[in-house]
């Protein structure tokens, strides 16, 4: 099976995947700000107020898809978005 995917050479995102099942075109981009804990401080320094520092970072993820496959046209609208919902803490440490 054949797929092309295509990407905006400024950006880097992706903005349609065509295949011989349909074509998807990926639309409105919007910034998903994630933060997460940085390196917990000592002991000590906790006694004496230090806090763990918190890193964040943007994600672009598109709120528009829409998938064309044969003749029927389907519009789905990203409203919410849960980043690791449902995945057990183990499957994110490093031996």
């Amino acid at each position: 099976q054949r797929s092309r995917e295509c990407y905006d050479y400024q950006t880097g995102l992706k903005i349609r995947s065509e295949s011989e099942m349909g074509t998807a075109v990926y639309e409105d981009y919007q910034p998903v700000v994630i933060e997460r804990e940085g390196e917990r401080p000592s002991f000590f320094a906790r006694l004496f107020g230090a806090k763990t520092p918190v890193e964040s970072f943007e994600l672009k993820f598109p709120h528009l898809i829409t998938q064309q496959a044969g003749g029927q046209t389907i519009e789905m609208n990203v409203t919410d978005i849960e980043i690791n919902a449902g995945i057990e803490e183990e499957k994110f440490l490093i031996n």
